[in-house]
């Protein structure tokens, strides 16, 4: 039997890059997205932002669901040399879900460094402020911009930027370019949203973990 044809949006009960979250706090949650599942020596992670999962022992679950998906393993806006990007270990609910959501139009396992001829290259955003959003088109402006009011020194430059197309509840979800995962949302000032590279979070996560594999993860 053929597989079933992949979806243009990521809709309730899919959990793949893209997908709504929420990250419980002690009087509701928080909202985000999901940028990608990253294998570290074959242990399974979620990418999502940094800028808004302070706690220790954080949890993820899809957005409006009651069952935890993961625990905050590492903060990287926390630590030395600081990133925008946080990640959880997936537990077996969070993977069951996983493989359910194999069929979903984000997976990949590409993922495009930013370079100069980048701008003004289209790209394609997967809101998260609300579930079930079809992906927005925009166009990078820069491949390395600065943003000093979004994130304290110096965690304020590197951003990948396009025209605003972000709102509140769309941080840590995917951009991507020509079907490659390209950045995660940091934020938005008046005139541009702002994206954390996804290359540099894997870099990163190289040196934290002294890892021998960073990668992303499809089922």
């Amino acid at each position: 039997m053929a597989p079933p044809k992949k979806v243009s949006v990521i809709g309730p009960g899919v959990l793949a890059p893209g997908a709504a979250l929420d990250f419980p706090t002690g009087g509701g949650a928080e909202l985000g997205g999901l940028a990608a599942v990253i294998s570290i020596d074959s242990t399974l992670f979620f990418l999502t932002c940094g800028h808004h999962h302070p706690a220790k022992n954080g949890k993820l679950r899809l957005r409006g669901a009651l069952e935890d998906l993961g625990v905050l393993d590492m903060n990287l806006l926390t630590l030395d040399k600081p990133i925008d990007a946080a990640i959880y270990t997936v537990n077996p609910a969070g993977l069951a879900l996983l493989t359910a959501s194999r069929n979903a139009p984000t997976w990949n396992t590409n993922v495009l460094p930013p370079y100069g001829y980048q701008n003004t290259c289209g790209v394609v955003f997967w809101p998260t402020n609300c579930v079930g959003l079809p992906p927005c088109a925009a166009t990078v402006s820069s491949h390395s911009a600065t943003a000093p009011w979004l994130l304290a020194e110096p965690v304020n430059n590197g951003f990948i930027r396009t025209e605003v197309i972000t709102v509140a509840g769309d941080s840590g979800s995917l951009l991507t370019l020509g079907g490659s995962s390209y950045g995660l949302c940091t934020g938005r000032g008046r005139f541009y949203s702002f994206y954390t590279p996804i290359f540099a979070v894997i870099v990163r996560l190289y040196q934290l973990k002294q890892a021998k594999g960073v990668q992303l993860w499809v089922p």
